[in-house]
């Protein structure tokens, strides 16, 4: 809001300068001529003017140079060249009074070359002075005349003042306007301030609302949260004692695969099985052959007794065969011999064979 009452006050100053400065254009174009303080600021106008018998093409000069590096005598030149209807005879001293002078350009200006402008100035100030040098007696005016200049200076007066009265009139119309305005926009000001106050205050209640409304979503969110951390835990929990489950149901998966297996999956009861029928026929073969030696004992004891009645009773009568006789005794020793020790050889491995078979089956048994 202060910035739009700034730029209403901007636009007031703005106003009120643009008709002050068409004031000053219409008293310049009047013939009155409005300067700067002291005389020292530039030039604004492109002419200059009325010319009054107090001015000199000097003073002009000066009032009227746009820049100090530009000499007097340049611009003097400058001007005579630009108005050559404004000065009488030739001479830059000598001026026609109620002239308007056309300022030159700068660069009008600088085209003048300064010594020539010095010298034209300097020749002209020669032929001034023999002029007024020429004139002794000075011209008595009647009292006639004089009287007339002042009518026309009255009346001049008058005019003038009248106009100022009727600038002065359209300025405190324009002026009041401005007032107007200005109080008008500053009641407006007012009203959009008081517009915007009960803006504010319902901004603040809307941002009050706003922080009960989010106090309440942090509380219930922080709830929410706790909910959920309660519920991640207990899921946790479940998902532990499910896996506890599953590894008490596999183990005792396992162990009852163990027994279902019992002892047929041990490796020692699957080579004593490969061994058995091994065994088996071992036991068979040895027992055949036990009782095949049996009988072969058994004809062989029969022979020796009925061999000794005969040698008992053939030694008398056949003693050339004694040696023979002696070979043979030894022989069927030798044989018996080998008989028995492979009788004996054979109750031994039997005897082992029934004691193994005893122990396997035991141990199947436990």
């Amino acid at each position: 809001m202060h910035r739009l009452l700034r730029l209403c006050l901007w636009q007031v100053i703005f106003i009120s300068i643009t008709t002050y400065s068409v004031s000053l254009f219409a008293f310049e174009e009047g013939g009155i001529r409005i300067r700067g303080p002291k005389a020292t600021d530039m030039f604004p106008y492109d002419q200059y003017g009325p010319i009054t018998s107090k001015d000199t093409l000097w003073n002009i000069a000066l009032k009227v140079r746009p820049d100090p590096t530009l000499s007097v005598y340049q611009v003097m030149q400058a001007l005579y060249q630009k108005n050559p209807q404004a000065f009488k005879e030739n001479n830059l001293n000598h001026l026609n009074n109620g002239q308007y002078l056309k300022l030159p350009s700068v660069s009008e200006m600088r085209a003048i070359n300064p010594l020539a402008a010095k010298s034209k100035s300097t020749s002209d100030d020669k032929t001034w002075q023999k002029k007024v040098a020429k004139t002794v007696k000075k011209k008595i005016v009647p009292p006639a005349e004089l009287a007339i200049k002042k009518e026309d200076l009255d009346a001049t007066k008058k005019e003038i003042n009248a106009q100022l009265e009727e600038i002065n009139s359209k300025q405190t119309v324009r002026l009041e306007t401005i007032q107007n305005d200005v109080l008008d926009s500053i009641d407006g000001l007012q009203a959009i301030l008081k517009e915007n106050a009960v803006v504010d205050e319902k901004i603040s209640t809307v941002n009050q609302q706003l922080n009960v409304f989010k106090e309440a979503s942090t509380i219930e969110d922080e709830k929410q949260n706790a909910q959920l951390a309660l519920i991640m835990s207990l899921q946790q929990e479940l998902l532990k004692m499910a896996e506890a489950s599953e590894q008490a149901l596999l183990l005792e998966k396992q162990k009852a695969e163990l027994e279902n297996e019992g002892i047929t999956s041990q490796l020692w009861f699957q080579i004593l099985m490969s061994t058995l029928p091994a065994f088996f026929v071992l036991s068979l073969v040895f027992w055949f052959l036990r009782r095949q030696k049996g009988g072969e004992t058994e004809a062989v004891a029969k022979p020796k007794k009925s061999k000794a009645v005969a040698q008992e009773k053939a030694k008398p009568a056949d003693t050339a065969e004694a040696p023979l006789a002696a070979l043979d005794n030894e022989l069927s020793l030798d044989d018996e011999l080998s008989l028995d020790d492979e009788l004996s050889l054979d109750d031994e491995l039997s005897m082992d064979l029934g004691e193994d078979e005893l122990n396997l089956d035991d141990s199947l048994f436990a």
